[in-house]
């Protein structure tokens, strides 16, 4: 033990510099992560790599040797890779080690198709555990064992483009970390070569000039073109047109459930409404959730599956409210207002996480194996709060990007001007419209009601307006209060 020591003591800095270079690569992963779980998976991956690279060295190890002892450590390990599935987070369990097993498979993908803040969900932080252990691992080896120590450099150059690639386009301090890593990489392997000694003018000039690059990239790099990260380039899979418009069975429940109980809400103020989805795409058939690849306007978002959190920060304002199923059925998931967590309990928490996809923009959830009687899970929401109409004199119209709309009958366009003619203030144009759907008749088509059919394609709307008097229900008014204001 007295030689390992003096190994660390009289190459110290052939250790910490190639270890703290795969550290500083890692931070781009930190705006993806959100969590100091992630910190704990980089620093321990690191310190197990850099273990086994320094025993390796003193002890003369073989590949073989080395690789038995990576192995070893990993498992030693693995529940930084998934605390959740260790003994208070730390002690490693066999569904820990499996965890990691299957995670250095498949937690890069997961990785780019959650949506950040990612935490420390399932298997995650496999990942950047990993490249920590491994990278550390090689960069050591090398910077101990070999004749030529800059080639100890490649593995967190390596890492620190996998970090990025897998990170968020968002604003870090990436840059001048990996900047300032990239400068003392560089002051270190002119030294070790002995260069620093025999041309000490040369080096610092060629330092000064890599410098200035890297500065002159990272203004550029702060233009209209943001940087490539994986998660922009992958397409999530889900489209949510491949599920019914939570519209078209509106009238199912009024038929078949209209003394049942569909949902029960506890904590939601009262007023505040709860949200079954976003729709904003009209086809003449249906009204429809845009947000698959189809539909790509910049309002209407992309479903992605979300991490530990819908969004990273809280607001102190947040409710709790919990939605309890009745006979609701159907994969589209209630929500409130602005939702910043979703917390579902029960043994299949965990099969539910997987399944589940949020459009942010919207504000509307997906759960693609279905809600059922029963269920049950809590929100951390801003509940929407509807502003007095004196608060909205004189406000302008939003501009807001939409996906552009088909299917309208003319009757519907032509109807909208007539409606709006007198109006001089946007927010006189959307009471004249208000007004004169309220002049029509209210009715489900039930037994005992007026005629009135089902559905809101773009047939039943023309004749809605081209009739004396508009009659309908909630379906069709609420179908047509969209056409109108679109149009």
């Amino acid at each position: 033990m007295t030689g390992y020591l003096g190994l660390l003591r009289s190459r110290a800095v052939d250790v910490l510099v190639p270890a703290g270079l795969v550290l500083v690569a890692l931070t781009p992963l930190v705006p993806a992560f959100a969590s100091a779980r992630l910190a704990a998976a980089a620093v321990g991956g690191v310190l197990l790599g850099t273990l086994v690279a320094t025993l390796g060295a003193w002890r003369r190890w073989t590949t073989l040797t080395v690789l038995a002892a990576t192995l070893a450590a990993a498992v030693l390990g693995s529940s930084l890779g998934a605390p959740g599935t260790a003994l208070a987070g730390v002690v490693p369990t066999p569904q820990t080690v499996g965890a990691v097993g299957s995670g250095a498979v498949t937690s890069w993908k997961e990785i780019v198709t959650l949506a950040p803040p990612l935490g420390a969900v399932g298997n995650l932080l496999t990942a950047p555990y990993l490249l920590a252990l491994l990278a550390s691992l090689v960069a050591v080896t090398v910077s101990l064992r070999t004749r030529r120590p800059a080639w100890a450099l490649v593995a967190p150059a390596v890492v620190l483009a996998g970090a990025i690639l897998l990170g968020t386009a968002r604003e870090s301090l990436a840059l001048p970390l990996a900047l300032a890593g990239g400068l003392g990489a560089l002051v270190w392997a002119t030294w070790r070569t002995g260069r620093l000694q025999r041309r000490p003018v040369a080096v610092l000039l060629l330092v000064a000039v890599a410098a200035a690059g890297g500065v002159g990239t990272g203004l550029l790099a702060r233009g209209d073109q943001p940087r490539l990260v994986l998660r922009e380039v992958v397409e999530p899979p889900l489209d949510p047109h491949d599920y019914p418009s939570p519209l078209a069975g509106f009238r199912a429940y009024l038929k078949d459930h209209r003394e049942d109980t569909i949902l029960t809400v506890r904590g939601l103020p009262d007023g505040a409404p709860l949200r079954l989805a976003t729709m904003d795409a009209y086809d003449g058939t249906v009204w429809a959730v845009a947000g698959g690849e189809h539909h790509s306007a910049a309002g209407s978002g992309a479903f992605t599956r979300i991490g530990e959190r819908v969004e990273e920060d809280v607001p102190d304002d947040a409710v709790t409210v919990e939605v309890e199923v009745g006979e609701y059925s159907g994969v589209w998931l209630p929500t409130v207002g602005r939702t910043y967590d979703i917390e579902r309990a029960g043994p299949a928490a965990a099969e539910t996480e997987r399944n589940m996809y949020f459009n942010r923009a919207s504000a509307t959830g997906i759960l693609t194996t279905g809600l059922r009687a029963g269920d049950r899970y809590t929100l951390l929401a801003t509940p929407t709060v509807a502003p007095p109409v004196s608060a909205l004199e004189g406000a302008p119209l939003a501009r807001v990007d939409q996906p552009e709309l088909s299917g309208v009958p003319e009757q519907v366009v032509a109807e909208a001007s007539a409606m709006v003619a007198a109006a001089e203030t946007p927010l006189a144009r959307v009471q004249a419209i208000v007004s004169s759907l309220q002049d029509g008749y209210f009715s489900h088509g039930l037994e005992g009601d007026a005629p009135s059919l089902a559905g809101h394609g773009a047939a039943r709307l023309a004749a809605m307006v081209g009739e004396e008097a508009m009659i309908g229900d909630a379906e069709q008014y609420a179908a047509l209060a969209g056409l109108l204001g679109r149009a």
